[in-house]
């Protein structure tokens, strides 16, 4: 077998550079476009940081729901101590009551478009995040934010 090599006319080959040279100007636009999106459409990385402080993270509270519960087991140790007496019956419909307030206080966060998440489900806390002490107040409790663990050491 023999190989056959074509020839082709010279404009054959004009033909073919021809269509080679536009390559070169749809490069330029289309780096042009690029740039130009960059410069102008595309959001800042100052925009990018502000949009991201001003997203849906700063909808979120925590709140430290082991020390509200334990604010309202110290205040009902406190009546208990102080003499007041309670039938099994009033001490589980207090602790019904108390439930429903804390769902009540929960709910008004929620209702300002605020997400609400359980302290111990969340490891890092964002500074003035914590509810805790807030709550506590709306239900007469009093409550102290525990120590955040990120927090620098306080030199004495």
């Amino acid at each position: 077998m023999t190989k056959r090599r074509s020839r082709t006319s010279p404009s054959q080959s004009t033909q073919v550079q021809a269509d080679n040279s536009g390559i070169l100007p749809m490069f330029l636009i289309s780096i042009a476009m690029i740039a130009g999106y960059h410069f102008f459409l595309a959001p800042s990385g100052v925009a990018v940081a502000n949009a991201s402080q001003q997203g849906p993270a700063n909808n979120i509270v925590v709140i430290d729901t082991k020390t509200v519960l334990q604010g309202f087991m110290e205040k009902m140790q406190d009546e208990i101590s102080g003499g007041a007496t309670y039938t099994e019956g009033e001490i589980q419909a207090s602790g019904a009551d108390f439930a429903a307030e804390y769902m009540r206080a929960i709910k008004k966060y929620r209702d300002d478009g605020y997400l609400v998440i359980d302290k111990q489900y969340a490891l890092g806390v964002p500074v003035g995040s914590e509810i805790t002490e807030e709550i506590g107040k709306a239900l007469s409790l009093d409550v102290k934010a525990t120590p955040d663990p990120f927090q620098a050491p306080q030199l004495d």
